[in-house]
């Protein structure tokens, strides 16, 4: 009886833990698109006169990427069992890759620290269009900008991609001036849960996630050791 007691409870505290990390999922991988979909709409709440019929439209395009990147944020959290067990759905498509970049970006501009910029820097000609999940892309490079976002406070983040750095492959990179991350944490940080700097807002889930995200598109996601002064994480996929 104490056995079965002690299996038991063991199940309790481990469903517990899961409940937990599902509102950790939640909140930190939420926060990033409403934050973005409610800057936007107050823009465009602003009085009549205010915004060019340009800068309305541009904005409103912001809204609903956003919208469509929490539906989807929504429908993987709702799942979260399903990342787990290997049902974790891609859906391939046509993707533009300026496009995912500049959608990534603007998700977290309002992120930014007073000074720091955030440059786009292809290194491949555009427009560049390929056979992918466009959302799943714009997800992981949203959370490795948020990241950089987070840990730079003077200087600049920049976003490449390129054809050229692996061939036959698609390469991301985030590039970052912050006080960089330790070569012997480079595989740790992208355990569930694990945070280097326990002041900086997060919940330790977003490059765990991207591992995942990653891992099931068949590409690869790491930290470059050999990168100074800053962080680089860099993002492949195959095309």
């Amino acid at each position: 009886m104490i056995a079965e007691l002690t299996a038991a409870n063991e199940r309790v505290l481990k469903a517990d833990a899961a409940k937990d990390r599902f509102i950790q999922n939640m909140t930190h991988e939420l926060r990033t698109p409403l934050n973005a979909i409610t800057g936007f709409s107050q823009l465009l709440a602003l009085p009549d006169g205010m915004l060019s019929a340009e800068e309305k439209e541009d904005f409103e395009k912001h809204v609903l990427n956003n919208t469509s990147m929490m539906t989807m944020l929504l429908d993987d959290l709702m799942s979260t069992s399903a990342m787990d067990s290997g049902g974790y759905r891609i859906t391939m498509g046509e993707a533009e890759c300026e496009s995912i970049c500049k959608d990534a970006i603007n998700a977290v501009e309002h992120r930014l620290q007073p000074g720091v910029q955030l440059l786009f820097c292809p290194d491949m000609d555009l427009p560049f269009t390929f056979n992918s999940d466009a959302l799943r892309i714009q997800q992981v490079l949203t959370n490795l900008l948020t990241n950089a976002c987070k840990h730079t406070s003077t200087g600049e983040i920049r976003l490449i991609c390129s054809l050229q750095k692996n061939p036959g492959m698609l390469t991301f990179c985030v590039e970052d001036t912050g006080p960089g991350i330790p070569p012997d944490h480079a595989e740790r940080i992208f355990e569930r849960f694990v945070k280097l700097d326990e002041f900086v807002q997060g919940t330790g889930l977003g490059l765990s996630l991207c591992r995942e995200i990653t891992d099931k598109m068949g590409g690869k996601i790491y930290l470059d050791t050999s990168y100074s002064p800053g962080a680089r994480f860099v993002f492949t996929l195959p095309l």
